[in-house]
């Protein structure tokens, strides 16, 4: 997977504050200050995580994520952000958001919805984020309150927080970014408030301005999605399951296209899709087990295997010691 390069300058500026390298931490991943700066350049997904990964380290803040957020204007999420800010309503603006939001970093999907006062916008991940999960969530979150808060003139709050992962050692400055109620080990992350608050009008609302920064933001959309390999296609279907056991009949239906068809075309890429599956089986267990507190039996249910010792034998192989090995190396 590639993606757009929006934020990591952010990213790295702010570690540079807090005594990280900009040079060592460009270096390790690969990329350039030239890239960096690009606009319209995109960098492989490993080394957005690199970079990310590195400025956290470096910077020895691992509540990077949190504090950056909060300080991020709302013209840094580019045309997105100028299509929620010239929306008529809070609900219109975030609409934008859950839309668009892969032109930003594609690696999240957003959906909002709504259910007896409550709003929940819920963020999914389309790729493995592992070891910079955290921060890529919690930046996220705090983008996103900013963002209400600024387009509300400061009436927006969340009244929940919910984290897929356990409570950070640095759990105090959530507290102080976010005066709301806390709840980490959930299935996903979700930002609740009062549904009341999506009727709230915006003062910069621009109905021209709107409808050419949707536009531009339609066009981003279409090349991103057009330029999806089917491999990321099937890794992003494989991460919205509550349980890894599909059919590649099934998958290749959802996906459009006839099981020989999908066969056919994985062969020609060089990979199949017991492959693909197996690699997201892997990668899914590995965030589990260094990131939760679930069982070594419910992470094998969740990836798909109904005997907790077939799931020992396949993580074994994978990496060269068992789920509990890696578990208390941690």
């Amino acid at each position: 997977m590639r993606v757009p390069t929006h934020y990591l300058n952010s990213f790295i500026t702010f570690a540079e504050a807090h005594g990280a390298s900009r040079q060592e931490l460009l270096k390790e991943a690969g990329v350039s200050q030239e890239t960096l700066e690009d606009p319209e350049a995109l960098i492989e997904y490993e080394q957005f995580k690199l970079l990310i990964q590195g400025a956290v380290a470096r910077s020895g803040d691992p509540a990077l994520g949190t504090r950056l957020a909060g300080q991020l204007p709302i013209t840094t999420h580019g045309l997105l952000g100028y299509a929620a800010m010239s929306s008529e309503t809070l609900e219109e603006a975030l609409s934008f958001v859950t839309r668009f939001v892969p032109t930003r970093i594609p690696v999240l999907v957003a959906e909002l919805s709504v259910d007896k006062g409550i709003a929940t916008l819920r963020i999914e991940e389309a790729a493995v984020l592992g070891e910079v999960r955290a921060t890529i969530l919690e930046t996220t979150v705090g983008a996103l309150h900013a963002t209400a808060r600024f387009l509300t003139h400061d009436e927006f709050e969340f009244e929940e927080l919910r984290f897929p992962y356990e409570k950070p050692d640095y759990v105090e400055e959530y507290r102080k970014a976010f005066d709301c109620r806390l709840v980490f080990g959930a299935e996903a992350m979700e930002m609740r408030f009062a549904a009341r608050l999506l009727k709230t009008r915006l003062p910069l609302a621009d109905e021209a301005a709107k409808k050419l920064a949707a536009k531009r933001c339609e066009e981003e959309l279409a090349a991103i999605e057009s330029s999806d390999d089917l491999e990321q296609r099937i890794r992003v279907q494989l991460l919205k399951m509550d349980r890894l056991q599909p059919s590649l009949d099934d998958l290749a239906k959802t996906l459009g296209l006839s099981s020989r068809t999908m066969r056919r075309r994985l062969r020609n890429a060089g990979t199949s899709y017991k492959a693909i599956l197996n690699s997201v089986r892997k990668e899914l267990a590995v965030q589990y087990l260094r990131t939760t507190h679930w069982t070594i039996y419910q992470i094998a249910d969740r990836l798909g295997y109904s005997d907790q010792s077939n799931f020992g034998r396949a993580f074994r192989s994978w990496t060269g010691q068992s789920p509990q090995e890696l578990r208390d190396a941690e």
